[in-house]
């Protein structure tokens, strides 16, 4: 439990000793060596105590000292860059201390979205729970509000607790599907309570997973809730096999499961040929769409892919890159009359790209703009072509704007290195200075951009530069921001003398 301030204590002795050694007996003043004003920098503390074991950092001094410390090597980019910030959620994962700095420093605000700011929330488990208590779930979206049941069980049922007091009809669909996707005792938990299950649409839940489809299915008037006006199944039908067969075998169209003995998944696999004889296009192709087994022996049986037909076998690449893979790998497409067009629909998964772009016979069918265009969804795939100098060349200004405009890790390495900005147009640097907030202060504090701006963009520069140093921060910013002001570290809870007037003013607000 010591073991980190054991270590820590160890270095400051070794620093003590070099002092002692380099000091001479006349010598008014000690000689401090490299190593003990290392010590004195907080970003190398930081990075040593990063590196210790969990165990070696616990303990209330510890702990603080710890938080504190790496909250000042905290950079505007860590909430910025997407890497650096899922990495920023594992340490306040695993050190939730941390998160109540990030919290109260009012300079992060201008780059923390409510998506990130709840992120960021949901690593602390008290400090979750307490916020939850003083907000109105109605006024928040409910993407965000499900982002603070991440990590804590807790979190859930306190979510669960409050939506149970709501009155009025407000449904909440979106958020108790969310919660019910994270635990199958979670989604039976609002399946048997009434006062939750009735703020859920019943078709869109039922797909949570198996049995609760199943359920809901067997109940009165349950397949004629889930099944949508102008349809003659429930979508949740094709989602999962071991549903199709057991409702499936009581419905009309699907009476062949009893002729065919078909009681497993493992049997419908088996017998696909046979079951595709009884089914039509659309409903194998729906089927395909949302189960592997079913779609990877369509892919691989010529009569089954004539039964769907080439527009199925390219959607169902479009959807799911292992089949997409196939196609590609397999050459089952390529004498279709559109197959550019195929390969940059099938480039929006990742693995995919990669798979095209270091394959000549594939790449050299795209278009210089279909190349852009699939690089700027993706910032792997955006970074692949800045770092190849064969495909770099090729860029023009208005192509790397693209792979910049909406990631900001692309930007910052566009902005920072000489050879792309060289090639970039002012107009075009300046349209990333608007996006991208942290850019603005690249520019104006590097001579280089400065020389590229004219003196009316430079202007229009500063006057934004100035307003995220004024940045006026959201009602449910401040909200967050004065709480964890007021929350104490040590004892994981709200000071007492300030929680009955915070609680009242959050309500407010």
């Amino acid at each position: 439990m010591k073991q980190g301030t054991h270590r820590l204590s160890l270095l400051k002795e070794r620093a003590r000793k070099i002092r002692k050694i380099d000091s001479t007996e006349n010598a008014s003043e000690a000689t401090y060596s490299p190593v003990e004003h290392a010590l004195t920098i907080p970003e190398i503390i930081a990075n040593i105590l990063y590196h210790y074991p969990h165990s070696g950092i616990l303990g209330q001094n510890n702990i603080m000292t710890v938080s504190k410390l790496w909250h000042k090597v905290l950079k505007e980019n860590d909430l910025i860059d997407d890497f650096s910030f899922k990495k920023l959620i594992e340490d306040c994962v695993k050190y939730p201390e941390g998160v109540i700095h990030i919290l109260k420093d009012k300079s992060l605000q201008p780059y923390l979205t409510t998506e990130k700011l709840f992120k960021i929330i949901s690593c602390h488990k008290a400090f979750a729970i307490h916020f939850l208590q003083n907000i109105d779930i109605s006024n928040s979206e409910q993407k965000d509000v499900a982002i603070l049941a991440n990590y804590h069980s807790e979190v859930v049922m306190c979510i669960l607790e409050k939506l149970k007091t709501y009155e009025g009809n407000a449904t909440f669909t979106g958020l108790l599907m969310r919660l019910g996707k994270q635990d199958p005792i979670i989604a039976e938990h609002i399946l048997n309570t009434p006062e939750l299950i009735k703020r859920a649409s019943l078709r869109l839940f039922s797909e949570i997973n198996p049995n609760i489809a199943i359920r809901i299915l067997n109940e009165p008037f349950g397949y004629g809730k889930c099944t949508k006006p102008g349809h003659y199944y429930p979508v949740v039908l094709f989602q999962y096999l071991e549903v199709l067969i057991e409702i499936g075998k009581k419905q009309k169209g699907f009476e062949f499961l009893k002729e065919l003995n078909i009681n497993t998944p493992e049997e419908f696999v088996c017998k696909l040929e046979d079951c595709a004889l009884r089914l039509s296009r659309n409903v194998l192709s729906e089927i395909a769409l949302y189960n592997e087994e079913v779609r990877m022996k369509i892919m691989m049986t010529p009569s089954l892919r004539k039964k769907v037909g080439k527009s199925s076998i390219i959607h169902l690449g479009e959807v799911h890159a292992k089949a997409a893979m196939y196609i590609l790998e397999t050459r089952i497409l390529h004498s279709y009359n559109s197959f550019d067009s195929v390969l940059a629909t099938f480039a929006r998964h990742i693995t995919v790209a990669k798979y095209i772009f270091n394959t000549p016979e594939l790449f050299n069918l795209l278009s210089h703009e279909i190349i852009v265009s699939i690089a700027s969804k993706s910032h792997e795939m955006a970074m692949h072509i800045l770092k190849t100098e064969e495909l770099c060349k090729l860029l023009e200004s208005k192509d790397i704007i693209k792979l910049g405009y909406e990631n900001p890790t692309v930007a910052k390495y566009i902005l920072s290195t000489p050879e792309i900005c060289a090639k970039m147009m002012t107009d075009d640097m300046f349209a990333l200075a608007n996006k991208h907030s942290f850019v603005v202060k690249n520019i104006l504090d590097t001579d280089e951009f400065r020389k590229r701006i004219d003196d009316t963009q430079l202007i229009s520069l500063e006057c934004l530069k100035y307003k995220i140093r004024n940045f006026t921060p959201s009602a449910i910013q401040q909200q967050v921001c004065k709480q964890a002001q007021l929350w104490n570290v040590l004892t994981n809870e709200l000071d007492e003398d300030n929680n009955h007037n915070d609680s009242v003013s959050l309500r407010r607000g």
